[in-house]
């Protein structure tokens, strides 16, 4: 019985312990982006925002780094609107909401962890 009952209790531990990082890995959060500039590359589009703009939200803080850029990959069927919203928030000097994963392992090919994280939706208010 006491067996059983350690072996149950690894496995709810090893369950436990994978949901922890699972949950950590899926954690989202909101930046008001003043967007720099929009780029495309072969792997990604994205766009680099003004960590300070006036009015704006406090700075993006990921731990000690400070996220400069967001990103989707170009395999994603949501790079192409992603990019269209980034170009028009531009255009219109407007802030875009990103809502991305602040974890960096979930960031699309050629994110840096140091200063990019990986958007998952936008919004743009006029």
């Amino acid at each position: 019985m006491s067996k059983l009952l350690v072996a149950a209790t690894a496995l709810a531990a090893a369950l436990f312990a994978g949901s922890s990082t699972q949950a950590q890995a899926q954690a989202q959060a909101d930046a008001n982006c003043q967007i720099v500039d929009v780029s495309v590359f072969t792997d990604r589009v994205h766009v680099r925002c003004n960590v300070n703009p006036a009015g704006a939200a406090l700075m993006f803080q990921s731990g000690q780094s400070v996220i400069y850029y967001f990103a989707v990959a170009n395999s994603s069927p949501y790079a192409t609107s992603f990019l269209a919203l980034a170009t028009a928030a531009k255009q219109a000097n407007k802030s875009l909401v990103i809502t991305y994963r602040t974890a960096p392992g979930s960031n699309p090919p050629g994110c840096a962890a140091s200063d990019c994280r990986g958007a998952i939706a936008a919004r743009l208010y006029y």
